[in-house]
């Protein structure tokens, strides 16, 4: 599993994986997750994990 899943795991929060088959050429991960499980893009939400050195918050 992901970070973010074994988190919600440990702390006990409600969660549901939708799993579909990614498209290892595809770069729009959120769009393509819409598409494959049928919903409505603006209610899609992809993780992002990013491990740092420095201990801060990392942002795009």
């Amino acid at each position: 599993m992901t970070p973010a899943i074994d988190t919600l795991k440990r702390l006990g929060i409600a969660h549901r994986v939708h799993a579909y088959h990614h498209d290892p050429g595809t770069t729009a991960y959120g769009r393509e997750a819409a598409d494959q499980l049928g919903l409505d893009p603006a209610l899609v939400f992809k993780t992002l994990v990013v491990s740092l050195d420095t201990k801060t918050l990392a942002h795009i």
